[in-house]
This record gives C-alpha cells, structure tokens and sequence, in this order.
C-alpha cells in the first residue's frame, strides 16, 4: 500500500516537473 503510494506520488512530482520545465522552457 505504502509502496503503491509512493510510486503514485513520484509519478506525479515526475509528470508536474516534466510539465513545469515545459512550461518554463515555452514561456
């Protein structure tokens, strides 16, 4: 569960700073 958990959040902080240097890198 914990484990699930984790990956779940390191996927989305990967996914948000993928998007935020895009976004960084557009602007």
């Amino acid at each position: 569960m914990t484990t699930d958990n984790e990956a779940r959040f390191v996927t989305v902080a990967e996914v948000a700073d993928r998007l935020r240097v895009s976004t960084m890198t557009v602007y």
